[in-house]
């Protein structure tokens, strides 16, 4: 959607470091891991912890995926 109808040219996501559904959920996607941020997040149970900047590119996206 972001790409077809809005014509977006990069999506970009964020997750916890130490949350693996999330990472295999951008990964999945077809996103690449572009940064590893150390203690950059709160986390309310866990204090600062790590995350990581997914992004996706519009010509990287897969036309099959496309509606």
């Amino acid at each position: 959607m972001a790409f077809d109808e809005f014509g977006v040219r990069r999506v970009t996501a964020g997750c916890f470091a130490d949350n693996p559904a999330s990472v295999r959920v951008l990964e999945k996607a077809g996103m690449r891991r572009e940064g590893h941020s150390v203690r950059d997040a709160w986390h309310a149970e866990l204090g600062w912890i790590d995350g990581y900047e997914y992004a996706l590119l519009a010509e990287e996206w897969p036309t099959s995926a496309r509606r």
